[in-house]
């Protein structure tokens, strides 16, 4: 009887002793400090874990916090290991943890080149404007340094910016993206320039004075502002007159001519009045100027009324009758 008992408590023994083999070989090792590549500490990276496949795909995807950035680094302490593992419920006292009470993070960088943002955001340029890429010229403003960013898949994006205006001086955020997350927003700045052809003026030009094609030789400019309407080198400029004066070399823009008007402000006119079939033909003053189709109004000089009438000719307006 004594013998099987012996018997009876050597294999209890054994089944206990054999439990708690089990339980350490569920077992974690954390070195006091790790380096990590990706944007997140994640265990699996950072500690060797063994034991059954279970347990080691169960813990290996805790994540104990973001990597520090480049030059940085992060401290985390046990208890936070062991707080993110009963979260788990994973069951510690069958968990053999070798990890020191601190240890040190910190993570291993790649490094990005800047050339890479600015090409991405040239290539929008030249894809957003309605001109051939020869004809843009596109310069960066004190372009940033070369970046160090995680491991990881790593994509550029362009960012949400309102667009405007893209010649000139404009800005274009540049989306860093690492495992589908932004990982950090760089701005660029750019100098944006259109190879234009335009009038330039072979010498000064006074105000008010009459102009044709002769007075101006075409060129090639980079225009940095769209904000000058210059005119098109197909328009014909006889019979247009300047508002302003135009120094040689200057080139012509739009708000800088017009065409002079048919009548003049207080010129002599010939006034015309038609009723029924009968043309009555009378000698006035202008008050104010007018092009072709113009309503002005004008004096007749002989009874002193002033009437409205349109401007139908040089110096010659028609009375507008109800």
């Amino acid at each position: 009887m004594r013998n099987k008992i012996t018997v009876v408590s050597l294999f209890l023994l054994f089944l206990i002793m054999s439990t708690g083999v089990l339980a350490v070989n569920n077992r974690i090792v954390i070195p006091n400090k790790v380096k990590v590549r990706e944007v997140d500490v994640k265990l699996g990276d950072i500690a060797s874990i063994s034991g059954d496949s279970t347990f080691q795909n169960k813990v290996k995807n805790i994540i104990l916090g973001q990597a520090p950035l480049p030059g940085y680094q992060r401290i985390i302490y046990r208890d936070e290991v062991i707080y993110a593992l009963r979260a788990l419920k994973i069951n510690l006292t069958q968990v053999n943890l070798n990890i020191p009470y601190q240890f040190t993070v910190v993570s291993d960088y790649k490094e990005l080149s800047i050339n890479s943002l600015i090409d991405l955001g040239k290539d929008y340029i030249y894809n957003s404007l309605p001109y051939n890429q020869e004809e843009i010229k596109v310069d960066v403003i004190n372009p940033p340094q070369d970046l160090m960013v995680p491991y990881g898949d790593l994509k550029l994006e362009i960012g949400e910016f309102y667009q405007g205006n893209l010649v000139g001086t404009t800005t274009i955020p540049i989306e860093i993206v690492i495992e589908d997350e932004v990982y950090r927003r760089v701005y660029i700045q750019y100098k944006v320039g259109v190879l234009q052809k335009v009038f330039v003026a072979k010498g000064p030009i006074q105000k008010d004075q009459l102009i044709s094609g002769d007075l101006f030789e075409v060129e090639e400019r980079l225009i940095n502002t769209l904000n000058h309407q210059f005119i098109d080198i197909n328009t014909d400029l006889n019979g247009k007159r300047m508002k302003i004066p135009l120094d040689m070399g200057r080139p012509l823009l739009k708000s800088m001519v017009e065409m002079p008007p048919l009548v003049e402000r207080w010129k002599e006119i010939t006034i015309i009045a038609r009723v029924g079939g009968v043309e009555v033909t009378t000698t006035g003053k202008s008050l104010q100027q007018g092009h072709l189709g113009d309503t002005i109004k004008v004096q007749n000089i002989n009874s002193r009324e002033t009437i409205k009438a349109r401007v139908i000719a040089k110096d010659t307006v028609e009375v507008l009758i109800n």
